[in-house]
C-alpha cells in the first residue's frame, strides 16, 4: 500500500507546536487501525532526484511482499504496512518540513530518509516524537548513544571505497595516486578523512577535491585533477547525473585512468552521457549483481521488471523493512524503544544475505546496518556496460 505525498510549503502551526512528551507517549500505544504507516522521503527533483524512483522501488516491493505474507503481527493482530511518499529534493530545509508533516500531521512512528547529508536536519524533529528514523545514506556522525532512535540502513560508503582500494592494491599494482572526487558538503568531507589515511596505509597518494552537488561545469576542477595525474577517481556518494558528466569532461581533458564507484554506480546515466568505453575496467563497489540467496533472485527479477537497470544499493531499504518487521513481532508491541531493542537482536536473510543491525565496535551502539561486501568490475555486455561481480 503506497500513499504519496509532496509537502506543502507550510505545516499547520498547531502541528509544529505540539508537545515532544505527547508524541512519545503516543508512540508507546498499540495502532489505533489496522495499518502500520511507514514514512518515506527521498529526492523526487533537484539534483540527485533520480534516486527517488530507484529507492522507492525497492521499498514497496518489501511492504507489498509483507503485506502479502499476512503483514505485521502484534499480539495476536495483522496490520498493513503503508508506505507514505515525501520529496525532500536533497535539501536540508525539506527535510524538516517534511518531517514535521510525516511527524507531527500524518503520525508515522518509522521514518527512512535517503541522503547521508540531509538526514540529520530531521532528528530534532524524530527523537524527541519516539519516532524511528532509519538514515539510507553514508556517514555516522549522526548515529550513536546521543541517537538511540536512528538506525543508518544504509552499508559504509567508508568501507566499500577502502575494500575497492584493497583490491586495487592487489590486483593492480601499477596504480599509485587517487582522487576522490566527493561532494562539498559535511558528508562528502567527513568520508574523505575516512578513505585518505587508509589509502596512504595502503601506499597510495590521495587527494580529495569537492564538488557542490548543484555544478555542472566541472572543467575548472577537473583542470585540478588532471595535474594530480590519478590513476582512479573515485566518485563516492556523487549523483550519477554528476559523475556522468565528470566522466565525459575528464576524457575530453585527456584523462586516461579508470574510476571507482564505491557508493552507487547508474549505467543508463553513463550509456546516456555516451561515455562506455571510458569506463570499462572500472570498479564497483558493492556490487551485488548474482544475488545468490532465493530472497535476493526474486528481488532482482521483479527489479529489473520495474526499474529495468538494477540498482543494488537499494536492496537495503527492501532488507531493512524485513528487519523492522522482525523487530516490530519480537518487541510484540508499538513502543518504539522497545522496537529499537529488538532491531539490535534480529537478523534476517535479505537479498545481499545474512542482515542485521551491528556497530557496537564503532560507535558503541548497534545501529550501523551490516551487509556482505563485494566488488565488481564494469565489462562490456551485449546491450552496453555491465557490473562483473569478482567476489562477495
Amino acid at each position: 500500500m503506497i500513499e504519496r505525498r509532496f509537502t506543502a510549503p507550510r505545516v499547520l502551526a498547531a502541528a509544529l507546536i505540539l508537545g515532544a512528551a505527547a508524541f512519545t507517549a503516543g508512540a508507546a500505544h498499540a495502532q489505533s487501525d489496522d495499518v502500520i504507516k511507514f514514512g518515506f522521503a527521498s529526492p523526487y527533483s533537484g539534483s540527485a532526484a533520480e534516486w527517488g524512483p530507484m529507492h522507492e522501488a525497492s521499498a514497496a516491493m518489501a511492504i507489498e511482499d509483507i503485506n502479502a505474507a499476512g503483514g505485521v503481527t502484534v499480539d495476536g493482530k495483522q496490520y498493513t504496512l503503508q508506505l507514505i511518499r515525501y520529496d525532500h529534493a536533497y535539501d536540508p530545509t525539506k527535510v524538516v518540513t517534511v518531517a514535521q508533516q510525516a511527524v507531527h500531521q500524518d503520525k508515522v512512528r518509522f521514518l527512512e530518509i535517503l541522503g547521508g547529508g540531509v538526514i540529520a536536519a530531521a532528528q530534532p524533529i524524530t527523537e524527541p516524537a519516539g519516532v524511528i528514523l532509519f538514515g539510507s545514506g553514508v556517514g555516522s556522525a549522526w548515529v550513536g548513544p546521543d541517537h538511540p532512535l536512528t538506525f543508518r540502513s544504509y552499508y559504509d560508503t567508508a568501507d566499500t571505497a577502502i575494500h575497492a582500494l584493497e583490491y586495487l592494491k592487489d590486483q593492480d599494482t601499477d596504480a599509485k595516486s587517487i582522487v576522490l572526487m566527493y561532494p562539498d558538503d559535511e558528508l562528502g568531507h567527513n568520508l574523505a578523512e575516512a578513505v585518505i589515511p587508509a589509502a596512504e596505509k595502503l601506499g597510495f597518494e590521495a587527494k580529495a577535491v569537492f564538488t557542490g552537488r548543484d555544478v555542472t561545469d566541472f572543467y575548472p576542477v577537473l583542470l585540478n585533477v588532471m595535474e594530480l595525474k590519478p590513476d582512479y577517481i573515485d566518485f563516492g556518494p556523487t549523483p550519477g547525473s554528476q559523475y556522468a558528466s565528470m566522466i565525459r569532461q575528464a576524457g575530453e581533458l585527456g584523462y586516461e585512468g579508470r574510476f571507482i564507484f564505491s557508493d552507487t554506480v547508474n549505467l543508463d546515466a553513463i550509456k546516456t552521457a555516451g561515455v562506455e568505453d571510458a569506463v570499462m575496467g572500472s570498479i564497483v563497489t558493492p556490487a551485488w549483481v548474482e544475488f545468490n540467496t532465493p530472497v535476493g533472485q526474486k528481488w532482482a527479477e521483479r527489479y529489473r521488471e520495474r526499474q529495468g537497470q538494477i540498482q543494488p544499493w537499494t536492496a537495503q531499504s527492501y532488507d531493512n523493512l524485513l528487519l523492522l518487521k522482525a523487530a516490530i513481532e519480537k518487541a510484540n508491541s508499538f513502543d518504539t524503544a522497545e522496537i529499537a531493542e529488538a532491531l539490535e537482536e534480529v537478523s534476517v536473510e535479505g537479498v545481499t544475505g545474512e542482515v542485521s543491525y551491528g556497530g557496537e565496535d564503532r560507535i558503541g551502539i548497534k545501529r550501523l546496518l551490516r551487509v556482505p561486501a563485494s566488488v565488481g568490475l564494469i565489462e562490456q555486455g551485449e546491450d552496453g556496460p555491465v557490473v562483473k561481480q569478482i567476489d562477495g
